[in-house]
């Protein structure tokens, strides 16, 4: 009889245990938290990449982390219920994990894989978490090794450039340490949206002044500068007295614009280094403008075939090092850098994915305004495709501003 009763006893005990964890697997917000663990995972393990990290100070082991992506992956599509793709969803889907994958097999670079299974794994998590995780990760690692540089625990490279003093604050090159400003602005400003302030966008402008003055980031300080300006004039157009048919003119056609912007941005800059040719005196113009990209993209199609899956290519830049390596090859256009390293279908899939998550967002002209900015910024420098940096590379399937009005995601949001 006593054999019976504990038996019974485990029974009740096995089912409310196996009801409890179904319905915690089953639960939108536990594969939401979990990742978010992950990127948060894959942010502290890019970080060392892009600073000075001291050789003896712990990493965290790669293999562990990338393993336990690709397995959320698969649960997460395997248990979460009521997943409905509509066809355009589908299609991407099938695309980017085609080519993704088929371009790490070709090149060796595992990180495009990697970074298909994030952009995947944020289907249904929410857009302002993942923006709230990267700024928490990133803020205070962006802070403890402008301290660490300071004091010495870090080494501060301090470049001489034909007179430009220019200090990298502990991290790879002063640019490098501009863009993660940058890219921290562009996700501060999504999260807050049209509640970003003017004391805000005050010291917004003066971040960019204190990078000019000793990182002298030319192009990641003039884009600081027009996220201010497109917040600000956002902010200030209910002021502006123009008629309604007017103003829904201007902005249909601004949204029109900032579709086609990755296309025209990319195109121009292929074409520029495909055919530069330093004895027409307007490419040699442009050429210096750019700082040279003109120069050394055409040196990468010289050297190299774009390639349907890419290809491994040895990049040798001024990070890391004072001394300028004798024999500079660094992509630093990202349009460039994806279509010769990452192949032509990734090059296409990524531009594709930019006007998907535009189109998700067409009547919210802040975040294609945000869009727009970073692709600007990817002309001069390699950030498009490192989610490490651009985080918005990650955001189109995630739940974002455009859903939260719909009753699903009302439902989505509050199950418990």
């Amino acid at each position: 009889m006593r054999s019976w009763k504990i038996r019974d006893c485990v029974y009740s005990v096995y089912n409310t245990a196996n009801k409890y964890l179904k319905g915690i697997v089953l639960s939108p917000v536990f594969w939401e938290y979990l990742y978010l663990v992950i990127l948060s995972l894959f942010l502290l393990h890019y970080f060392p990449q892009t600073i000075q990290y001291p050789g003896e100070w712990p990493r965290l082991n790669y293999n562990y982390i990338h393993t336990l992506l690709i397995i959320f992956v698969i649960f997460k599509y395997a248990f979460e219920d009521k997943y409905t793709f509509k066809k355009s969803e589908s299609i991407l889907f099938f695309l980017i994990l085609l080519t993704f994958i088929l371009s790490a097999q070709y090149t060796g670079y595992v990180e495009v894989f990697d970074t298909a299974l994030l952009i995947l794994g944020a289907r249904n998590v929410r857009w302002h978490l993942i923006l709230q995780t990267y700024l928490g990760v990133k803020i205070p690692l962006i802070l403890a090794t402008i301290a660490g540089s300071q004091f010495g625990l870090i080494e501060d490279l301090i470049y001489n450039q034909h007179g430009r003093i220019r200090e990298s604050f502990g991290f790879i090159y002063p640019t490098d340490f501009a863009a993660q400003i940058f890219f921290a602005i562009v996700a501060w400003v999504l999260i807050r949206q049209m509640k970003t302030s003017f004391l805000e966008l005050g010291i917004m402008v003066l971040l960019a002044a204190f990078l000019k003055k000793f990182c002298d980031a030319r192009c990641s300080v003039i884009c600081i500068f027009l996220v201010v300006c497109v917040v600000f004039s956002l902010k200030m157009q209910k002021k502006i007295h123009v008629s309604s048919s007017i103003r829904i003119w201007v902005r249909k056609w601004i949204r029109r614009g900032c579709i086609v912007v990755p296309y025209v941005f990319g195109g121009t800059m292929i074409l520029l280094c495909r055919f530069y040719d330093p004895d027409n005196p307007l490419m040699r113009t442009l050429n210096s403008v750019t700082s040279q990209r003109l120069k050394y993209g055409k040196k990468t199609f010289d050297l190299y075939d774009v390639q349907m899956y890419g290809q491994y290519i040895e990049m040798w830049g001024n990070g890391g090092s004072t001394q300028r390596p004798a024999d500079y090859t660094f992509i630093d256009c990202s349009y460039i850098n994806i279509l010769m390293r990452f192949g032509l279908l990734v090059f296409a899939a990524v531009l594709v994915l930019i006007t998907f998550l535009m189109l998700r967002n067409y009547h919210n002209l802040l975040i294609m305004g945000m869009v727009v900015l970073v692709c600007l910024h990817s002309v001069m420098e390699h950030h498009l495709f490192e989610i490490h940096y651009n985080i918005l590379l990650i955001l189109p399937f995630a739940l974002g501003a455009e859903a939260r009005k719909t009753k699903e995601t009302r439902n989505y949001l509050t199950k418990k």
